[in-house]
């Protein structure tokens, strides 16, 4: 079950939160952690005119495409389950062949629990 939450002012407030929204970024900057390898470098993502100027912080190339994409264009792989009919378990796990949008991932949702495959 999902739960609605109001997120306002007291809220941000009392769990020390920095409210970031990334299409209304003029100028500053963020800070994400890397999670392409083990090392968990700590990158800062900066801004200008609404658009990401520079990344910095990591300690390898891929860390900088990840510090890139997460910035402009952040992609999950989607893992759940889907219904199984008349079979042995009544679930079956399934991933995303490629990453999807982030902001899909919703969506995508929606329509696999519309599914119900049968064994």
């Amino acid at each position: 079950m999902i739960k609605e939450i109001e997120i306002n002012e007291d809220l941000i407030k009392k769990n020390n939160v920095q409210l970031i929204e990334k299409d209304n970024i003029e100028f500053g900057k963020k800070s994400i952690t890397c999670i392409v390898c083990p090392m968990g470098c700590s990158l800062e993502i900066s801004y200008k005119d609404g658009k990401v100027t520079d990344v910095s912080g990591y300690t390898c190339k891929r860390g900088l495409d990840y510090g890139w994409t997460e910035s402009t264009n952040p992609v999950r792989i989607l893992t759940t389950t889907v219904r199984v009919e008349n079979g042995r378990l009544p679930v079956l796990p399934v991933k995303s062949e490629k990453p999807l949008p982030k902001d899909l991932l919703f969506e995508c949702m929606k329509i696999i629990n519309s599914v119900m495959l049968e064994a």
